[in-house]
């Protein structure tokens, strides 16, 4: 399982918790707002009709007052102008369709006048039970408003408002003005709708219901008689849950202040709930969308960032393998060179002791100084040769350095791109606090991407410093190699002065001794060369096995960071091969 594998493995999972997690307070959040709104909605909308009660209710007391004070229903209390009365009485009727009926009475309660062609006329309400208060009251001089009770006339809901007719001070009559409950449960509370189910409806101080959609349950039907209708009027003000035919009920209700009526608003809990079951969807909605959007912005960035990644470790196992081979070629190179001088310098031994031998055999020496010319010669063009193939390979190590400068500004473009994907995950968390609890998740990704990248930087970094002691090692090599170039040209000037003494030699046999003598010091000092040339091929040698040191190493980090990120090392060793083969052309030459 690789790096990006298991980030994945981490992040998605805190993504899903964080997602759910703001999904479900929001959720509930936004459930609590609404319910609270819906509630407070349905409060204002009860405040509102008992403010309209409370008003028409007022309104019409203002008309009871009015009209008690009304010269020709004073006239007709001192029992003048009746007829002129009753006119009056049937015109405010008909202009005022939320009264049952308006009458006089005399101060006992007998109505001697109303509007409806006589029918009340002869009634006494203070016979009536219902409305006995309201006669007494009136014989006591104040203004009344009287229960709801069924009319004997309509058998509709009415209350009866009553004010004492004065006359000097003195009361004189009663003006009853009997209000038709269903003009105002029409115009204010039958006819507002809560959504689909919900309503409004009114009932009394004493339960009986006053105002509801069905009108059969009208003066028909009492709360007290129903267990949630005791809690309404004991608790008076409030929210209720209750069932009712079937359904689950929310119910707002408040009281009358002056006449302790009840006034409620009831819906469905269903359709009560119904925006809060919604916002709940969208917020699950929403949440899958947010989830899936995060999931896949984490997957492209972390794609995009561990391609980089990838490429990245790629270049770094190219150059660290074509580095290692190149290493391991320059070192087996080195210690055959270094053998190479080893023997050369044996054989430069074993040719002093044969130039002592020569010395006691000078004579016949002579003989064999133009064999020995020619072999001289031949000497010389090997020693030529062996130059020209020291320089070639002096030049190419001078190329070998070149690359390894070549290389160092490879690592340092690594580097750069390594500080440039730290600037992007840098931008990437700035832009993911923007967008707040929605982009924390991607913050963290963030995050990691740019410790990541400052990872690849440090490891680009130690590169270069491995590098950079590489391309010292390979500097010191040259400078060797020139040395050993500057050598052989020493050894060719040797042997050309050999080839003229042993030219001196063939015309002069006489100075062959010193002449020997004379080859001898310069196969001595050729020696001493080639022990030199033996030192720098050993010193070559260690410092090749450490460059294939530090080539492993490299590789061993580019492993290490392979199995991190899950890259496949690819081999790819043209530039080291190319390397190999110019070295053991060059070692060829030499030793031929």
């Amino acid at each position: 399982m690789n790096f990006r594998t298991k980030l994945l493995i981490t992040l998605i999972p805190i993504a899903v918790i964080a997602v759910g997690s703001i999904a479900i307070i929001s959720s509930m959040s936004g459930a609590e707002n609404i319910i609270r709104i819906q509630k407070y909605s349905m409060e204002i909308l009860v405040d509102k009709t008992m403010n309209e009660l409370s008003s028409w209710i007022s309104a019409r007391k203002r008309d009871a007052v009015i009209f008690s004070k009304n010269s020709v229903f004073i006239a007709a209390c001192k029992g003048n102008q009746i007829d002129k009365a009753r006119d009056q009485l049937k015109y405010f009727h008909e202009i005022s369709p939320f009264y049952e009926a308006m009458f006089i009475a005399d101060p006992e309660g007998k109505i001697f006048v109303d509007s409806i062609d006589g029918k009340a006329e002869g009634i006494d309400i203070s016979k009536l039970p219902e409305y006995q208060i309201n006669a007494s009251k009136a014989k006591a001089g104040e203004l009344w408003v009287g229960s709801v009770g069924r009319s004997p006339a309509s058998g509709r809901p009415v209350s009866l408002i009553t004010a004492p007719v004065k006359d000097n001070g003195n009361i004189i009559g009663i003006i009853g003005i009997p209000i038709e409950l269903n003009v105002f449960s029409q115009n204010s509370i039958a006819s507002i709708k809560l959504g689909k189910t919900g309503y409004l409806f009114m009932a009394d101080e004493n339960g009986t219901l006053l105002a509801h959609p069905d009108k059969n349950l009208i003066l028909n039907l009492n709360l007290n008689t129903l267990d949630f209708g005791k809690v309404f009027m004991t608790q008076k003000n409030g929210v209720l849950e209750y069932f009712w035919k079937g359904d689950d009920k929310i119910c707002v209700f408040r009281s009358t202040k002056d006449r302790n009526w009840l006034v409620a608003a009831t819906i469905t809990k269903n359709e009560f709930l119904a925006s809060v079951n919604k916002i709940k969807y969208i917020s699950a909605v929403v949440g899958v969308f947010a989830l899936a959007f995060i999931i896949i912005s984490v997957l492209i960035s972390t794609g995009k960032a561990f391609a980089i990644i990838r490429k990245t470790v790629d270049a770094l196992n190219l150059g660290s393998s074509e580095i290692e081979q190149a290493a391991n070629e320059v070192s087996n190179s080195s210690q055959e060179l270094a053998e190479g001088a080893s023997r050369q310098a044996a054989a430069l031994e074993e040719t002093s002791a044969t130039l002592e031998e020569l010395s006691a055999y000078s004579r016949e020496a002579a003989s064999l100084t133009d064999g020995a010319e020619e072999l001289m010669n031949k000497n010389v063009a090997k020693t030529a040769h062996s130059l020209k193939a020291l320089k070639e390979l002096t030049y190419d190590m001078g190329r070998i350095e070149e690359d390894s400068s070549e290389i160092g500004s490879v690592t340092k473009t690594i580097d750069e791109i390594a500080f440039q994907t730290n600037l992007l995950a840098l931008n990437a968390a700035v832009e993911a606090a923007r967008a707040g609890n929605a982009g924390a998740g991607f913050a963290v990704v963030a995050d990691e991407v740019r410790n990541l990248a400052l990872k690849a930087g440090n490891a680009a970094r130690d590169s270069q410093e491995l590098l950079e002691g590489m391309r010292n090692r390979i500097i010191t090599g040259a400078k060797a190699l020139r040395k050993m170039s500057s050598d052989f040209g020493a050894i060719v000037e040797s042997a050309t002065i050999m080839g003229e003494k042993t030219v001196s030699i063939t015309s002069a046999s006489k100075e062959q001794s010193i002449s020997i003598q004379q080859v001898s010091k310069a196969s001595l000092e050729i020696d001493e060369i080639t022990q030199v040339m033996a030192a720098n091929a050993e010193e070559s040698a260690a410092a090749s096995e450490q460059l294939l040191a530090q080539a492993k190493s490299i590789h061993q980090l580019v492993i290490n960071l392979s199995s991190i990120t899950g890259t496949t090392i690819k081999k790819d060793g043209k530039w080291g091969s190319f390397i190999n083969k110019i070295i053991k052309e060059k070692i060829n030459e030499y030793k031929g």
